[in-house]
């Protein structure tokens, strides 16, 4: 099946777009309640008689006259449903924005702490657009928060260890019982696998949350913490209606496009204080994996550019990619663990991310790479991670197309 884009929102003078997973040929991205949502059938109605054909002359016929009821689509029931691919653009804007994200601060009580995480990617995309340091930027990003009233700005160096430790316990049980493991920290990619393969796929899906989520569930654990997180794709909205043992553990996500206005490029920026970083981290399971397992760090494109592979490891960026991946499940394949993200080019090419022209492309990617760095894994983090690789699982839920439109639950 061929990808197309069919529809973008534009979001404050920028393009929104959901990853191209999620965007099918001949679907429009945006699909309005009262068109094909399934909500309103699942109202039970009552069997109406027949009306007699028999009329008394002079009479006009009466026609019976149904109550009609307000239906409400939330968020989480839109994105859930089996009646769409994708999600409710519209939806997304109004629950997600940074609109509403300001309202909600207004609401909130005093004594709740603000906290805004980001992840590194947004702060590349902003660094090579902008023309000025990784250090400088995330300054830039956390004044800007700051006068929005957030308490505290912090990077996700700390769940991104607890992720990718967690990834590796999961893949070594994955090997014994020598089924290919793929991982689902991608929204966008998981989002497709629900609706559309279902159980069929569960069996190889990983379940650790992703760095973002992970965050949220430290955060939450200790105080009564509002959320905040500014990513590089859209999908990661929708990955934040996403609970976790009941706990919703990111209140609102912001991306790269939508936090762009809000910094003063021009504001003075000292270089003070320890612990300032001078690069980026990339989120790299694929590549960590293969050093715990002993291979090359090097992977090679054989089959096409967003298709890496390294011995039994693989790294599958974009849906074309992601259809051969689940063929995979069905047939031998010498991979026994693949990294996969909807989006082509991987996150650091996130929908959310500082638009440029096709013939810019290569250049700007070049541009987010030189302030960035591959990351291992702090031993600080592996104690850490012992006290919580329990709570760091997400719950697959199938929601292919079945008669129970009832159950909705993301």
């Amino acid at each position: 099946m061929s990808i197309k884009r069919t529809r973008k929102v534009r979001l404050e003078s920028e393009k929104m777009s959901l990853s191209v997973g999620l965007q099918l040929q001949g679907i429009d991205d945006y699909i309005a309640p009262s068109q094909v949502c399934v909500m309103p059938l699942t109202e039970d109605k009552a069997p109406q008689k027949k009306q007699s054909k028999i009329m008394i002359e002079g009479t006009t016929p009466q026609e019976n006259t149904t109550q009609l009821t307000r239906v409400t689509v939330r968020l989480e029931d839109c994105l859930a449903c089996s009646g769409c691919i994708t999600s409710a653009e519209s939806i997304l804007i109004e629950e997600q924005g940074f609109k509403q994200f300001k309202n909600t601060l207004k609401t909130l009580p005093t004594t709740r702490r603000i906290v805004c995480s980001y992840a590194d990617e947004v702060i590349a995309s902003l660094s090579a657009y902008h023309n000025q340091p990784f250090w400088m930027v995330v300054a830039r990003l956390e004044k800007a928060m700051k006068r929005e009233g957030v308490s505290e700005v912090v990077d996700l160096t700390d769940a991104m260890d607890v992720s990718l430790l967690s990834m590796y316990e999961e893949y070594k049980q994955h090997q014994k019982e020598k089924k290919v493991y793929l991982t689902t920290t991608c929204p966008g990619w998981l989002c497709y696998a629900e609706k559309m393969q279902g159980d069929t796929i569960f069996p190889y899906l990983g379940k650790t949350a992703s760095a973002m989520t992970i965050k949220g569930i430290l955060l939450k654990a200790t105080s009564d913490v509002y959320h905040v997180s500014v990513q590089m794709c859209y999908d990661k909205k929708l990955e934040a209606t996403k609970e976790i043992n009941g706990l919703k553990s990111v209140d609102c996500v912001l991306t790269t496009n939508e936090i762009d206005d809000i910094i003063n490029w021009e504001e003075k920026i000292e270089k003070v204080g320890e612990g300032i970083r001078e690069f980026g981290y990339l989120n790299e399971p694929g590549k960590y994996i293969a050093l715990r397992e002993g291979l090359p760090d090097t992977f090679t494109t054989l089959r096409n550019k967003d298709f890496f592979e390294n011995s039994h490891v693989a790294i599958v960026y974009g849906f074309r990619n992601i259809q051969n991946v689940v063929r995979m499940t069905k047939t031998k394949s010498k991979f026994d663990f693949i990294e996969v993200e909807a989006c082509p080019g991987g996150c650091l090419c996130g929908g959310g991310q500082i638009k440029c022209l096709p013939k810019e492309r290569t250049e700007r990617v070049e541009k987010m790479r030189s302030v960035m760095r591959s990351r291992e894994v702090e031993e600080k983090n592996r104690i850490f991670y012992n006290q919580v690789k329990d709570k760091v699982f997400v719950t697959l839920t199938n929601r292919k197309p079945s008669n129970d439109k009832a159950n909705l639950n993301w």
